[in-house]
């Protein structure tokens, strides 16, 4: 019984597990380093609480730069060799930062951040692609449940191993344990045996052949490709809104317990509120991926989840007791991998292996055009234009606007034959 259990057959699989393992080595260490360089911002300058939107837009301005590239070389170079490089790179980058830490030159910190986020990603395009060749189509969406339901552990230890880091030993600590994440991921995909046909899906191509032009005509492809398939173009609409919930979510509960509900003692109700978070992703992705992914409409998960995404953001902008904003932060920790789940494995599932590439990475630039334009109006706004509450409104509101779109657009694209066989299981 417990053999024939999908999850234990796809984990069975020693080239995805080679690759979950990698991929979530690389998240603990960055989550680690991130949560550390938070607390060590929001310490040395509590008085200036920009500086840690800055962190943020510095991590995530480079999708909005490279968009056009990281898909396009994970779909015409060698996506392993990708892989590997990305992350020797971005440990040596973090070496450079625990230096210029070390020597207090925050400009310089904030520019290598930039630059190593850069580099990250093209790391995701490229593991993903891999991940989806290794798996079959049915596979597919049981392999995103289980990455939601193990990173959510691991979400856990890297929020807490950083703020423990950097409570016994400062910033430098928990940069270190960044760095040595991205060597283990390396080693681990290094060992990783992957087809030929998975990781150059479309034939062998030098990096010298990629000239300008042909970039180019390949990254149109790829939009082009998004475009015919309107359900496609209806979840990219989709993932532009949330890109506007991810800018606010990815500071407000951090100013909501450090300005209002918690001043004192804020580090440790982050920890707690990672904590829930991370508790609440694995209850959930338990239950999306015992029955739920079995027997409920990929749609129909993804738009009702979004509903209750916002009613709990509306709820938590007028709640004053940080007991009660902990309970809600985790329902909706609850319905995050509710929506993933089903989102991710769809998508895996409606597209091509050799588009791939460049689907999975303007999933990521569509998200951050909104994501970076909203932190920004955060570092400017607040918290001398807008109160704290304001942005629970605003991201709640963006929640109610997306749910309504896609219960209006996606069963009536599916009604109208655009669903792939894949799909029709579910409906």
């Amino acid at each position: 019984m417990i053999m024939n259990n999908p999850y234990i057959k796809v984990f069975k699989n020693k080239s995805y597990a080679k690759m979950f393992f990698a991929y979530l080595t690389s998240q603990v260490g960055t989550v680690t380093g991130l949560t550390a360089f938070a607390f060590y911002l929001l310490d040395r300058f509590s008085e200036q609480p920009y500086y840690t939107t800055l962190a943020e837009i510095m991590y995530s301005l480079p999708a909005l730069l490279l968009f056009f590239l990281t898909g396009v070389l994970a779909d015409s170079l060698d996506r392993k060799k990708i892989a590997i490089n990305c992350d020797i790179i971005s440990a040596i980058l973090t070496l450079i930062i625990l230096f210029s830490i070390h020597l207090d030159i925050l400009p310089l910190v904030f520019a290598l951040l930039f630059i190593r986020s850069g580099v990250i990603k093209f790391f995701e395009p490229a593991s993903i692609s891999i991940v989806k060749g290794v798996l079959t189509k049915e596979e597919f969406p049981f392999a995103m449940g289980l990455n939601q339901m193990l990173m959510s552990i691991f979400l856990i230890l890297g929020s807490s191993l950083g703020a423990t880091s950097y409570w016994l030993f400062g910033i430098k600590g928990a940069i270190l344990i960044d760095l040595a994440s991205f060597l283990i991921s390396a080693y681990l995909i290094s060992i990783c045996k992957v087809p030929r046909e998975v990781r150059m899906p479309n034939g062998e191509i030098k990096l010298s052949e990629l000239k300008f032009p042909n970039i180019i005509m390949q990254f149109k492809e790829g939009i082009n490709y998004i475009i015919r398939n309107k359900i496609l173009l209806s979840i990219f609409v989709g993932v532009l809104i949330l890109g506007i919930v991810e800018g606010g979510e990815s500071v407000m509960k951090l100013f909501m317990l450090k300005y209002k509900l918690a001043p004192a003692d804020f580090q440790i109700f982050v920890i707690w509120l990672n904590s829930i978070y991370g508790i609440g992703i694995f209850l959930g992705s338990l239950a999306a991926s015992t029955k739920l992914i079995r027997n409920i409409a990929f749609h129909h998960m993804i738009t009702y989840t979004i509903l209750v995404m916002g009613c709990t953001h509306f709820i938590q902008a007028l709640i004053p007791n940080v007991g009660v904003f902990l309970s809600l932060h985790f329902i909706y920790a609850f319905t995050i991998p509710l929506c993933n789940i089903a989102l991710f494995g769809w998508l895996g599932q409606l597209v091509e292996g050799s588009f791939m590439g460049r689907v999975q990475a303007l999933i990521n630039p569509v998200m951050m055009l909104t994501f970076t334009t909203t932190q920004g109006l955060i570092a400017i706004s607040f918290p001398k234009l807008i109160e704290i509450e304001f942005l629970f409104f605003l991201v709640g509101t963006c929640e109610i606007i997306l749910f309504a779109y896609f219960a209006i657009s996606l069963p009536h694209l599916i009604k109208k034959g655009h669903s792939n066989e894949s799909e029709e299981k579910y409906i």
